[in-house]
């Protein structure tokens, strides 16, 4: 990041999480603009860390992998990144994965087992954070061509 006087040079960091949802809400607070009063972001503005100073993230990160891929490594169907835990599931494999990224940013040691209560409470936040998301697309989402190609019609 460059921004002369506001963003101090030569930091590096490595704390600040920062996904695309982020993005709009930060956007939005340079701006000096406020979001309607009946909607909600999923992101967080992380002005505070661009601008060099401490930033707490207050809202989890959420994946949610619907589309399949060709890599056999890669499992996972949701996901939740809160704090310094992350978890991630595939119910249709019957698998989840818990860790502590803090202490394990490789993701190597598996925690599920000795932490279940953390795993059960994630993968509820995870149920009701996908009970918000649409089954499908909105028709007006894409061009025409593009909706023929998504949703598969001739």
């Amino acid at each position: 990041m460059r921004w002369p006087s506001e963003s101090p040079a030569g930091i590096v960091d490595k704390t600040t999480e920062l996904v695309t949802v982020d993005l709009l809400p930060t956007f939005l607070e340079l701006a000096g603009v406020t979001f309607p009063d009946n909607y909600k972001p999923d992101g967080v503005s992380i002005l505070s860390a661009i601008k060099g100073k401490a930033f707490k993230r207050d809202k989890p990160i959420y994946w949610d992998w619907r589309f399949s891929n060709n890599r056999t490594d890669f499992w996972p169907s949701a996901g939740i990144q809160e704090a310094n835990w992350k978890l991630l599931t595939n119910s249709e494999l019957g698998r989840t994965e818990l860790y502590n990224i803090n202490s394990d940013w490789s993701e190597q040691m598996d925690l599920s087992n000795k932490h279940p209560e953390k795993v059960k409470e994630l993968l509820n936040k995870i149920k009701t954070f996908e009970e918000t998301l649409p089954t499908a697309p909105a028709e007006n989402c894409f061009s025409k061509e593009r909706a023929n190609l998504f949703l598969r019609k001739e």
